[in-house]
């Protein structure tokens, strides 16, 4: 995102009403210029007042902005140093385990090195880790991958071979690397996603599809296949690209449900009309509310991580169907539930309504999608030059919407390996 990006992303009131960035030093101008018609004189002194001030705000206002351009510029140059690497997550056969160890495996990348002080984090650029966790279809075929700092990627094969020892991470070329946003070649068409409700209020999980416990595996219902349903579902010429990113949150989580609880509760009894202050015993809460009290409390009680969600439906010319949009931006749509959060598309090309006038000559969204190819290939969520607002999940959350699919999944297009080849541990006994 560039300074006229940002320009142009609106400020959310607590009302909730969308405010452009632009509107504050729009009517500073426009407040000017209006004392300038109808009152030069005055206008005249306040011009010199501001001349004659000038050593008191000039300074102070000059060191603010050289101090967002010095950090801008150590975290632009911290990320440039780094070495990445895209690993493949290949699934074996027979993979029995449930996201519970997904779960596990995310637990293990629950780390923050990098910030520890002020010296680090300002004067020398650095950032937190983050991971990128990814599903992309070819046509039908389904992969999955893993992206990180190169430093990392023995962590990750220790948390995957861990909990998964069946499965081979394989480091590979970057699929997103070569792909073309020319749209004489390409129909791009995509966005991040955002929850419904606040933070705390947790998705369906797979807890909640009792995934959690053993049953047979007839009757396992994993809401993760319907993803993959779709993945599997595309046709010659066209491709799906699903990413991830998740980096340790800094927000008091437990802090935050607690919060959420108690608005829930003093909801509902101002909603029946009960007084606290005047009653002693306070009215049993109805079912319903429970639950959502206790989702919350189990979800926040859990390790999280801030998280950014970006899906691209690309297809070649002459092969683009809108309908696989509509597969896109609803591809969560199992994890949703009323009475608790949900994903909903934003930003990205739901930005534009498809008038006519919205777009003369289809400049604004030939640079979109030239934006939503780079900030896909960048990883770019948390950190420049593409930074968006993040929400938190859980890592029960995460494990829900991403995991190595067990056998119980039966997507025809999903490739499966015969077993691990990973390296053995280095003391077994010779």
């Amino acid at each position: 995102m560039d300074f006229f990006d940002a320009l142009r992303e609106p400020l959310i009131s607590e009302s909730g009403f969308s405010i452009p960035v632009y509107v504050l030093p729009l009517a500073v101008i426009v407040l000017l210029f209006g004392l300038f018609l109808y009152a030069p004189i005055t206008f005249g002194n306040f011009i010199a007042l501001l001349v004659f001030l000038w050593p008191a705000w000039a300074p102070p206002l000059l060191g603010f902005i050289a101090w967002h351009v010095w950090v801008y510029y150590k975290n632009v140059e911290f990320l440039a140093k780094q070495n990445y690497t895209l690993l493949e997550i290949k699934v074996p056969r027979e993979i029995k385990k449930s996201p519970l160890a997904m779960e596990a495996v995310l637990s293990g990348l629950h780390i923050k090195p990098g910030e520890g002080n002020w010296y680090f984090k300002y004067i020398k650029g650095q950032l937190r880790p983050w991971f990128s966790l990814e599903m992309m279809s070819k046509e039908g075929d389904i992969h999955f991958y893993i992206w990180t700092r190169k430093n990392f990627k023995n962590l990750i094969e220790t948390n995957f071979y861990a909990q998964y020892p069946e499965i081979q991470l394989v480091e590979v070329d970057d699929y997103s690397l070569p792909q073309s946003s020319d749209p004489e070649q390409f129909g791009i068409w995509g966005s991040q996603f955002n929850l419904t409700k606040d933070d705390a209020y947790p998705i369906k999980t797979y807890i909640d599809y009792g995934l959690d416990k053993d049953p047979k595996e007839e009757l396992r219902v994993d809401p993760f296949s319907n993803l993959l349903e779709f993945l599997g579902s595309l046709k010659t010429g066209q491709q799906v690209w699903v990413q991830i990113m998740i980096q340790v949150t800094k927000k008091k989580w437990r802090d935050e449900g607690k919060e959420t609880k108690k608005k829930i509760i003093e909801d509902y009894y101002k909603e029946v009309g009960f007084d606290a202050k005047e009653k002693t015993t306070p009215p049993p809460l109805p079912k319903d509310i429970q639950e959502v009290v206790l989702a919350i409390d189990r979800n926040t009680s859990k390790l999280a991580f801030d998280t950014g969600i970006r899906g691209l439906y690309i297809a070649r010319e002459g092969h683009f169907n809108p309908v696989y949009i509509a597969g896109l931006t609803s591809m969560f749509k199992q994890f949703s539930s009323e009475n608790l959060n949900g994903f909903k598309p934003t930003g990205g090309m739901t930005k534009f309504d498809d008038y006519p006038w919205e777009d003369i000559g289809g400049r604004a969204k030939a640079k979109m999608r030239r934006n939503l190819l780079e900030a896909y290939k960048r990883r770019s969520f948390f950190n420049p030059p593409f930074q968006e607002k993040p929400f938190v999940l859980s890592v029960e959350e995460l494990a829900s919407i991403f995991h190595p699919p067990s056998s119980t999944i039966r997507t025809p297009t999903l490739e499966r390996i015969q077993s691990a080849t990973a390296e053995a541990p280095s003391n077994l006994p010779v």
